[in-house]
């Protein structure tokens, strides 16, 4: 009863027509946003129909040399998005002609597998996690997030209060920005946080952040943090995904962290998007594929309600 089509840009309308109508999918899955990196991946996303309408999307590329297939490396989650019609016999079934046709076209012998966090979701879509496990699917990474329940939000611990009141004192502002100066003076204190602290740089560059906010205007947000002198402390990037609220490169300077700028741009947050929103994601804070904890920053956020919500990754063996 259902066929697959693999995914070519003349089919480019009909994937984002069934992404935007989906129980699961955000605007990450539509191509605008995953095609900004495409001369880094090899696509080999599938569509899975029933006569003429999409039941179900699978955004991933495939890595020939280790004749593996993933769940799109360029996007922090993903697995099957579905449409509201689609089974759970509908999608055991794509499962296996998911892995039939990965093995007939590339000789893959695994899929790695990334389902998107139940937080994204607009109706419950877990039937990808039983037909995981019916596919013998092995749990190999775990990512730890803290997401905020806006509807009922814990309360700050005693150190955050403390520095939300530090914030508060010294006159903190934070405002939405379109300006290119600005994004590019935080994305200096963007990058040096990141290398000193963590040794790592930005997954995206501030040239890419601004294409895609440019492409989807109505999702992504900067917000910039500064003092009352004017002196910018920090910014925020905010994609607003479906219920979800998530914070992209939440960071501030030695200074902002002095006076608690972070609290301060949380605070803020949690105020102006509870109405609107029911999650306010802040992402890992987790490294090397789930096996490090960074307690410090876990303790932060938790600290200003934060509690756990996985972003899982499996493998399934293709025989």
């Amino acid at each position: 009863m259902l066929t697959l089509i693999p995914y070519t840009p003349d089919v480019k309308q009909l994937w984002d027509k069934h992404i935007d109508a989906s129980r699961n999918g955000t605007f990450l899955f539509r191509r605008n946003y995953m095609d900004y990196h495409s001369d880094r991946f090899r696509d080999c996303s599938l569509m899975f129909m029933k006569r003429d309408k999409v039941i179900a999307c699978f955004p991933a590329n495939i890595c020939e040399i280790e004749q593996t297939v993933y769940s799109h490396q360029g996007l922090t989650y993903g697995g099957l998005i579905i449409s509201t019609e689609a089974t759970s016999a509908y999608i055991t079934e794509i499962f296996h002609m998911m892995m039939e046709y990965y093995k007939q076209k590339y000789s893959a012998k695994r899929i790695i597998y990334k389902p998107t966090p139940y937080i994204y979701h607009k109706y419950p879509s877990d039937e990808e996690l039983y037909a995981l496990f019916a596919a013998h699917a092995k749990l190999v990474g775990r990512g730890l997030s803290s997401t905020i329940d806006l509807t009922c939000p814990y309360p700050y611990d005693k150190s955050r209060r403390r520095m939300l009141r530090k914030s508060q004192a010294a006159g903190l502002s934070l405002t939405i920005s379109d300006e290119e100066q600005d994004i590019r003076e935080y994305w200096e204190i963007l990058n040096e946080t990141l290398q000193r602290r963590h040794s790592v740089v930005p997954v995206h560059t501030a040239d890419e952040l601004m294409l895609l906010r440019s492409r989807f205007p109505e999702n992504i947000e900067f917000h910039v943090c500064r003092k009352a002198d004017g002196t910018m402390l920090g910014g925020c990037w905010l994609y607003k995904c479906n219920h979800t609220v998530h914070a992209q490169y939440l960071t501030s300077s030695d200074e902002g962290r002095e006076v608690g700028a972070t609290d301060f741009m949380v605070n803020e947050f949690i105020n102006s998007y509870k109405k609107e929103f029911r999650f306010f994601d802040f992402g890992i804070s987790t490294e090397d594929n789930g096996d490090y904890l960074n307690t410090n920053l876990a303790y932060h956020k938790e600290g200003l309600g934060g509690r756990g919500v996985c972003y899982d990754v499996y493998e399934i063996e293709i025989k």
